[in-house]
């Protein structure tokens, strides 16, 4: 069972062998937000504009627009063809999106 801090904070439950409950403090992140983020400062330190970053990665130019924002959510599909194109794991992507 999760509880939501207002810090954005998780403490997860866990039991131990029925001896005892333990709470693991985790930070809990907003990838949609994080991962536009991350798009957005990659497209900059290219110096491309959003039509060409989209263009890149053969995405809707509005689409990508929203996603940079926080403001779509982006399919697994299209985080692969990004890290594919990037030739970078997805996971290297996600651990980059964790650290905004």
């Amino acid at each position: 069972m999760n509880q939501a801090r207002k810090d954005h904070t998780v403490y997860m439950r866990w039991t131990i062998v029925g001896l005892s409950i333990i709470f693991i403090q985790m930070k809990q992140v907003d990838y949609k937000k994080n991962f536009g983020r991350l798009l957005r400062e990659m497209r900059l330190a290219e110096d491309l504009s959003q039509e060409a970053f989209a263009d890149k990665f053969e995405i809707n130019r509005t689409y990508y627009g929203n996603v940079e924002r926080g403001e779509n959510s982006i399919s697994l599909d299209k985080m692969q063809q990004i890290s594919t194109k990037l030739q970078m794991p997805l996971s290297k992507l996600m651990k980059l999106a964790e650290v905004l």
